[in-house]
């Protein structure tokens, strides 16, 4: 697993991201975004975590 970079794109599908506290993943659109908080829909752990912490899957 990578962490999301300056050069990390999503894709026309989207692009897996896992939350670095907790292991949460959820799937993103666009990184036009500086900071998202885990679980914000829900199961995560309610975290605010930078965008270069997430860890891209696959």
């Amino acid at each position: 697993m990578n962490r999301v970079n300056k050069n990390t794109r999503a894709g026309k599908n989207g692009k897996c991201i896992q939350c670095p506290e907790c292991g949460h993943k959820v799937i993103v659109y666009h990184f036009s975004w500086g900071a998202s908080m885990c679980g914000w829909k829900a199961g995560g752990c309610d975290t605010m975590v930078e965008k270069l912490d997430w860890l891209v899957i696959g």
